[in-house]
């Protein structure tokens, strides 16, 4: 049985969010720690220096830190794959992601108002087998299904890209790849 998605995106916001937040929870005490310790010293001590410490590391390191994450990730090649529309091919024993070719509107020159149409090639497919997923989670309004890879570890899979009978299929689809595991 294989399933095809109707075309779908991800929101580039999404998945920065989704990224960043892995990355500074991951390092959650690198950022924390002192940030806990400057409002200690400062309630101990009664000092306003170390109130000014707390708000340095929230206000300049810590935007710091998200930029990197960002960075990082959303310059990433998966990063950028987010952009492309995409169509997924769900069986027994793997995720076949397709990405289609996207069109953008450019001006044909900076001082006049006309515009051509561009295609961005998009990334090649990628294929997820079963064997390399870790965990299939129901977020609500979609499935986070995380598996191993060098980079980026998830995919989010929106239930509204499924009719109802193939909503169906997915789940019993889904319930074969935990029997596999």
């Amino acid at each position: 049985m294989t399933l095809i998605s109707r075309p779908f995106t991800v929101s580039a916001g999404k998945f920065i969010r989704t990224m960043v937040m892995r990355r500074l929870m991951r390092l959650w005490y690198i950022w924390l720690l002192p940030l806990a310790c400057a409002a200690v010293l400062a309630y101990c001590y009664s000092d306003v220096r170390w109130i000014i410490v707390a708000l340095m590391i929230l206000l300049i390191i810590l935007p710091m830190l998200m930029a990197w994450a960002f960075f990082t990730d959303g310059l990433s090649k998966e990063g950028i794959s987010c952009y492309f529309p995409r169509i997924l091919e769900i069986t027994h024993h793997k995720i076949v992601i397709t990405f289609l070719n996207k069109e953008k509107y450019e001006k044909i020159s900076t001082d006049s108002e006309e515009y051509q149409t561009v295609t961005v090639k998009a990334p090649k497919p990628k294929t997820i087998m079963v064997e390399d997923i870790e965990e299939v989670t129901d977020m609500g309004k979609f499935l986070r299904i995380k598996y191993r890879d060098s980079r980026t570890c998830f995919i989010d899979i929106p239930f509204n890209i499924w009719k109802d009978a193939e909503h169906k299929e997915l789940m019993e689809i889904i319930d074969s790849w935990h029997k596999n595991c």
